[in-house]
């Protein structure tokens, strides 16, 4: 149980760094406004290279998980959660690791059953028939954009939606909003974001360049 918990946990934090709207014009549906919206956040998505940020996860119960999420793209992740949440959470280009922090032991989740591989490409891009962009739109000083996952017809498949909310001036992600097919909702609140982080390989490859012992699918 806490497994699976967890593994929603990997999915939500890579799909909000995962998802970049493609070029605007291959988006029907939206206005000249909207176009250059998803212009504006395609870039500056895409210039989030190394960066870190203190987050809070308010979870579908009301309660609360804190941590430090950092991210060097291409290719690396790490979340570490705050006492009383003794997991850490990280990601290469070959699997995702959940490390329980009380006995030191990790568990390697497979590659394929995340959308990590294009949170970790050098060019972050919607353009994978896998996202569909449900709506964009401005309200006051936010910009928010409405995602889903997309079926082989274009349609929606079912799976829940992710909400991304920047402030529009300045452009900044200030997080987002996870919400399953039972409508279950999941927000994780961006707090001091740092830009251009210097990071060192072993500060995510701890656990990463072992050889898994345990492959394990979440399901």
């Amino acid at each position: 149980m806490i497994l699976r918990s967890f593994y929603k946990i990997i999915f939500i934090v890579t799909m909000v760094l995962m998802v970049s709207p493609a070029n605007a014009s291959a988006q029907d549906g939206f206005d000249d406004y909207q176009q250059a919206d998803l212009r504006t956040i395609t870039k500056y998505l895409n210039n989030l290279k190394n960066f870190q940020s203190r987050i809070r996860q308010i979870n579908a119960d009301n309660s609360n998980h804190y941590g430090i999420l950092y991210v060097s793209r291409p290719g690396r992740m790490r979340l570490d959660y705050f006492p009383p949440v003794n997991y850490q959470l990280l990601a290469s280009a070959k699997h995702f690791t959940l490390v329980d922090t009380t006995t030191n032991l990790a568990t390697h989740y497979p590659f394929f059953s995340t959308p990590a591989s294009l949170l970790l490409d050098s060019n972050i891009n919607l353009n994978n028939k896998k996202i569909k962009i449900v709506n964009i739109e401005r309200k006051e000083n936010r910009l928010i954009l409405n995602l889903a996952g997309k079926k082989r017809n274009g349609e929606e498949d079912g799976n829940g939606r992710m909400i991304m909310v920047f402030s529009a001036l300045p452009l900044q992600l200030l997080g987002w909003h996870v919400l399953d097919p039972n409508n279950n909702r999941v927000s994780v609140v961006l707090e001091e974001i740092e830009n251009d982080v210097s990071f060192k390989k072993k500060d995510f490859f701890r656990y990463l360049e072992d050889t898994p012992k345990e492959i394990i699918s979440p399901n």
